[in-house]
């Protein structure tokens, strides 16, 4: 009894088809649509990255980390480690 048998189940209590028609040609049928660049939705990401404030701890430790090891005491002890 190895067999693994596989059910489609409606969400919406649409009619569905068997699994094995949902194969790769089915997707690229219906998702195949192509979109024009979005520039306004660019801006907003690109906004909301910089104002985030994970990025700036990020950026505040990096560059908290490029001064230290500028700095000539600490280049040292880090050069030995």
């Amino acid at each position: 009894n190895d067999k693994v048998n596989f059910q489609t189940i409606s969400l919406t209590n649409q009619k569905l088809s068997v699994l094995e028609t949902f194969d790769i040609s089915f997707w690229t049928k219906s998702t195949s649509l192509e979109e024009p660049f979005n520039f306004k939705l660019a801006l907003l990401l690109i906004k909301q990255v910089f104002l985030h404030r994970f990025f700036w701890y990020g950026a505040i430790t990096t560059l908290f980390a490029v001064i230290l090891f500028k700095i000539k005491p600490f280049a040292r002890i880090f050069k030995k480690i």
